[in-house]
């Protein structure tokens, strides 16, 4: 629960700036589109809104972000949950890998070398 607690404050914190950060740029980019439509209609709200968003770098650096910090969070989860490994060999042998005697042994007997 704490992570998720950390997680919230930290996607709150990044709406905030990004909010302060798009509505700073949405006058100025409203102010030139304005500028630009002199002899036009005004923009609308929505489109001004659109046009910032569309502009805003920060937003989709931020954005970027984000997602990085979901990545690496799934990551550092995955090793929280238990983990099953398996694995498997097999081997063919054309000849027994087991040293049978021969049935027929023979014994010598070696005489005459000690005096």
């Amino acid at each position: 629960m704490n992570h998720r607690k950390k997680i919230s404050t930290l996607i709150i914190v990044l709406s905030a700036f990004l909010f302060s950060l798009s509505s700073a740029q949405t006058n100025s980019v409203t102010r030139t589109a304005i500028e630009s439509n002199a002899g036009m209609q005004p923009l609308t709200l929505d489109q001004c809104i659109n046009l910032a968003l569309e502009n805003n770098h920060q937003a989709k650096i931020s954005n970027q972000a984000l997602k990085i910090a979901r990545t690496q969070y799934r990551q550092v989860m995955s090793a929280y949950w238990p983990r099953v490994s398996a694995s498997a060999n097999f081997i063919r042998l054309d000849e027994s890998p087991h040293f049978v005697y021969p049935e027929e042994t023979s014994s010598y007997v070696l005489s005459g070398l000690l005096a």
